[in-house]
């Protein structure tokens, strides 16, 4: 218990299964959380229900389509207005196809691209100013053992996955405010 007492987690992906499971942790571990995803209903419903169980205001819910660079500007925005600030960013969201190399439309690929390497970007860069302005963070981009194993059903996953194991470590200089010229 309050592991994470003080600190502010967003959570991309956050309405249901993994993501909220992550909500749930990072809340009972004394986190300040907020809910991404482009399912608004399920991410209100679960900052309500994680809200309730703590007798407080600990969560909200935000529209996250991690596509769209306004969209994480909004909810890294919405963690300083809410909460003080931007400490923990979990990349969670992600979409799985299940399609033959073969049969997977150039369509398909890209919005798995978007989503699953293009989004855990998005939100590395729009997250590290708020993290900077509070001294330090963390980033956890979720990835999948896909990443590091291939299926003939389902490659594009597979790429995104891989692309996201191997993201590279952010050192602590990163975190140091930029200086000014």
């Amino acid at each position: 218990m309050d592991r994470l007492k003080g600190k502010v987690a967003l959570i991309s992906g956050g309405a249901r299964g993994q993501g909220a499971a992550e909500a749930r942790i990072f809340a009972r571990e004394g986190a300040k959380v907020v809910v991404g995803d482009v399912l608004d209903d399920q991410a209100a419903k679960l900052a309500n229900e994680i809200n309730a169980a703590h007798g407080t205001r600990v969560a909200a819910s935000l529209r996250l389509d991690v596509t769209r660079a306004a969209d994480w500007r909004g909810a890294v925005a919405a963690c300083e207005r809410e909460f003080g600030g931007l400490d923990i960013l979990v990349n969670n969201a992600g979409i799985y196809n299940v399609s033959d190399i073969e049969e997977t439309s150039e369509e398909l690929w890209d919005t798995v691209v978007n989503v699953n390497q293009k989004g855990v970007w998005l939100g590395m860069k729009e997250s590290v100013a708020a993290m900077r302005r509070r001294g330090s963070g963390s980033i956890i981009n979720i990835s999948s053992i896909y990443g590091l194993v291939g299926s003939p059903a389902s490659a594009a996953y597979h790429g995104t996955k891989g692309a996201c194991a191997c993201s590279p470590r952010l050192p602590r200089s990163a975190m140091r405010p930029k200086r000014s010229e």
